[in-house]
């Protein structure tokens, strides 16, 4: 993972998922980008280029002060560090950004149901995770770590499923962190069960996949399900894929928003099929 971005806009939530992400370059080795974004008010269209000129000045001093604080904490020692100013709508830049410095990561800042749309970051996460080209990982307001020890990916017995757990193991390896897959049931019975022991002894039986730990969660609602399976994991990365027709369809079919307010406590990864 060569290259990080950190979009900020200098709130505490976007300093947070900054914050987190500078730990993760120093194990990961990585270059961090930290970006900010503004947009010109349309009564400023006749001064346009005075309004452009003020805002833009005014995001490289505060990146600048920034940087300088970071300069001087043992979080950012031997760290790439390298900020950015640009123009337009965050989602939109953040998807160029990507492209041509060769994203690996996005970290963000997010809130959970209550307070999503309360900053410019936390309203624009749950576009990026939908849309992103490359994974992003969300940081919840609420999220208290100090060493990530596991991952969660609910399954429900797809093939394309051992493509996301073959990209987790990869990402584990940053955080020497555990693997929990689970899957999700209506009710317990015979032909749950041996379906849930197949998938497991599958995987057992494949060399790259020991180690992982399999669960079977009897719930009706899929989001109760997996909110009950993680809600004493606070050291956890929920991991979700937003256009893999499974669960996760149902999941972000309807409004993300209400999706992380089950799991404001967890940093949320999506991943991207290959």
């Amino acid at each position: 993972m060569k290259n990080i971005l950190v979009p900020v806009d200098f709130s505490e939530l976007s300093l947070k998922a900054l914050d987190f992400a500078l730990k993760l370059a120093k194990e990961a080795k990585s270059k961090v980008f930290v970006l900010n974004t503004f947009v010109t008010p349309y009564e400023f269209a006749s001064r346009l280029d005075l309004v452009l000129n003020s805002y833009k000045k005014d995001s490289e001093k505060r990146l600048k002060e920034l940087m300088d604080s970071l300069s001087i904490t043992k979080d950012s020692e031997g760290i790439n560090i390298v900020s950015h100013v640009e123009v337009g709508e965050l989602v939109s830049v953040v998807e160029k950004f990507v492209k041509e410095h060769a994203i690996n990561l996005v970290v963000m800042g997010t809130q959970g149901a209550s307070g999503i749309k309360k900053t410019l970051i936390g309203s624009n996460t749950a576009e990026l995770l939908k849309h992103c080209a490359c994974p992003v990982l969300a940081i919840p307001d609420k999220a208290k770590f100090t060493k990530i020890n596991s991952f969660i990916y609910a399954t429900d017995y797809q093939e394309n499923d051992l493509l996301v757990i073959r990209q987790i193991i990869q990402w584990r390896k940053y955080f020497d962190a555990k693997l929990h897959t689970l899957h999700i049931a209506k009710t317990k019975n015979f032909e749950t069960e041996v379906r849930f022991s197949g998938y497991k002894d599958y995987l057992k039986n494949k060399e790259e996949f020991t180690g992982i730990k399999h669960h079977l969660v009897i719930n009706s609602d899929p989001e109760k399900g997996i909110s009950e399976f993680t809600k004493n994991r606070k050291n956890s990365i929920l991991v979700v894929v937003p256009h893999k027709k499974s669960i996760w369809e149902s999941f972000f079919g309807k409004s993300l928003s209400v999706t992380l307010s089950y799991h404001t406590h967890l940093p949320i990864l999506a991943l991207r099929l290959p």
